[in-house]
């Protein structure tokens, strides 16, 4: 594994002692706070937009990796290279809650996000009532996070973990709107048949492509509306949330249902957070993850799973299971990550507006 460098040291560091020491006196009037895209004013959309661009602007960190291109591509890369142990398994809510930490305070640290402000997150069933394109997250004005993709009808249908397909969006092209117009990605797209074959030897060469979408209106309505949220949350323990938000079998989960709304890049198991808006449907998912945790006793000490994808082999997972972040951060514990208002975080989430 890539060591720090010494840049990557200090962030690091400095990020873990100031949150630690913040995380101790933590109370719902200091921590940082995490709202709904649609609640978010026009300017502190901006400032989201503004900074994730910042992060394309600023250069890679990531040793040995040429097509690593920037500090926004390095996340991509370290995503990619544990994308077989932290993907529908025990290991997955955890493990993404503090890549997201990471992520968020580098927007703090590196490009001057508002402090008091965490990342956005997107609570699906609120954009149901128009096509997704249409939706104030994706209608391609300078206040989204960019448009569809260039129609493509030719496109076939879109292959998903469990081996089967779902019916293509409305896009598939480039994305030619937005903050995001015609953004050049230098890490090729992998998807899901190198899952069982490990990642090939050229994945660190630069493959130039751009950040296509393929928005999907039946994804986001069947598999991401508020009857399955409810069940989710009623779920009595942790395998039972797992089964309906991280599910790879027969009826998708919200996690992957929501890589399918947006496609394409987002689409790619390993190498998604090149879209921007991989941030916010993890972060809704965190969301979500810290309500079912709040809702009874003793929830954020139940774990279900292994350290492999698929729960194929690999170790039950336990408190005492370490996480590893390579050149973005410190490894840490299951135990650690466990609560957003203790350990080495201090955030909390602002209910969606729901009228």
């Amino acid at each position: 594994m890539p060591l720090l460098s010494f840049f990557t040291w200090l962030l690091a560091i400095h990020a873990i002692t100031v949150s630690a020491a913040y995380g101790d006196i933590c109370t719902q009037e200091n921590a940082i706070v995490r709202k709904e895209w649609s609640s978010l004013t026009l300017a502190e959309r901006k400032a989201y937009i503004d900074a994730v661009l910042c992060m394309l602007s600023l250069p890679a960190i990531t040793p040995d990796l040429p097509a690593s291109d920037s500090l926004f591509a390095d996340f991509a890369a370290v995503h990619i290279n544990y994308t077989t142990t932290m993907h529908f398994d025990g290991l997955f809510f955890s493990w993404h809650r503090h890549h997201l930490f990471l992520f968020e305070t580098a927007l703090h640290e590196q490009c001057g996000y508002p402090a008091y402000l965490g990342l956005p997150y997107w609570h699906w069933p609120l954009y149901a009532d128009r096509p997704l394109e249409e939706s104030a997250l994706f209608d391609g004005s300078e206040y989204s996070l960019g448009g569809n993709g260039e129609y493509l009808p030719e496109q076939g249908d879109i292959p998903t973990a469990d081996g089967g397909t779902f019916p293509h969006g409305t896009g598939g092209g480039c994305v030619f709107t937005g903050p995001f117009a015609n953004l050049n990605l230098n890490i090729m797209f992998l998807g899901f048949g190198f899952i069982p074959s490990g990642l090939p030897d050229n994945w660190t060469e630069p493959d130039p492509h751009c950040l296509d979408r393929d928005l999907n209106d039946l994804s986001l309505r069947t598999l991401l509306n508020q009857e399955r949220i409810d069940t989710a949350l009623s779920q009595p323990d942790i395998e039972g949330f797992q089964n309906w938000t991280d599910s790879y079998k027969a009826v998708y989960g919200m996690h992957e249902a929501g890589h399918v709304a947006v496609g394409m890049t987002m689409h790619d198991p390993f190498g998604s957070p090149q879209d921007p808006v991989f941030y916010l449907h993890h972060t809704g998912l965190d969301y979500l993850w810290n309500k079912w945790q709040s809702g009874g006793e003793g929830r954020r000490d139940q774990w279900n799973g292994t350290d492999r994808i698929f729960n194929e082999g690999g170790v039950e997972v336990s408190a005492a299971s370490v996480m590893e972040f390579g050149f973005m951060g410190e490894p840490v514990t299951l135990d650690q990550v466990k609560n957003p208002t203790a350990g080495p975080y201090c955030y909390r989430y602002e209910e969606p507006c729901v009228e």
